[in-house]
């Protein structure tokens, strides 16, 4: 019996022993990695902090790989109310070059589609503001959109700030392009909202 409590003691320092030493690094946070696209697990947006709630591929005609996408949302928050007046970072990696002209198509023909004349009408400034920050993207390039309530939509790309877009309405208007009910690519919206 002695050899037997002797060796569980021996047995029991020793993994706390390694839990000492290797805990600390496996609790380090990785970076995700969805194709050639890297994404932090976490982001720190003013004073709150963002998780990663999900990633995913935007394919044009379902085959063709036009960037990675990561969507962070507030700890505790439900997926399903990122509609709703709160924090939000969408952040893509482009895997192949796209003209501005496309993203202006784009967001001009989904918010006709998904909002009614009047609604578009109050946020027709901030829709041709946010336009008008697009330029072309390369390879590489990286584009994040995050959302302070009472701040703003603000657009970064490759790490500059381009502009902070204020309203609620128009953010909402914005993050369905990719998160509402007719998204550009329902597999993408999936994923992001950690679906799939």
């Amino acid at each position: 019996m002695d050899g037997k409590k002797r060796f569980v003691k021996a047995y029991v320092l020793l993994a706390g022993l390694f839990g000492l030493i290797y805990l600390p690094q496996a609790a380090q946070a990785k970076q995700i990695v969805v194709g050639k696209a890297n994404f932090e697990p976490t982001y720190q947006a003013s004073d709150v902090r963002l998780s990663l709630n999900g990633t995913g591929l935007m394919r044009y005609l379902g085959i063709i790989n036009v960037y990675a996408g990561a969507l962070y949302l507030p700890d505790g928050n439900d997926a399903q109310d990122v509609l709703d007046d709160i924090p939000k970072r969408l952040e893509v990696f482009f895997l192949r070059p796209v003209p501005a002209e496309v993203f202006t198509k784009a967001t001009n023909a989904h918010m006709q589609e998904n909002l009614d004349p009047v609604s578009l009408e109050r946020i027709k400034d901030q829709i041709e503001t946010h336009n008008a920050l697009y330029t072309d993207m390369s390879f590489g390039d990286r584009c994040a959109l995050t959302y302070i309530p009472g701040a703003g939509t603000q657009m970064v790309v490759n790490g500059e700030l381009r502009a902070t877009i204020p309203g609620a309405e128009f953010a909402r208007a914005l993050y369905a392009m990719w998160l509402g009910a007719r998204p550009l690519d329902k597999a993408f919206k999936s994923s992001l909202l950690g679906q799939r």
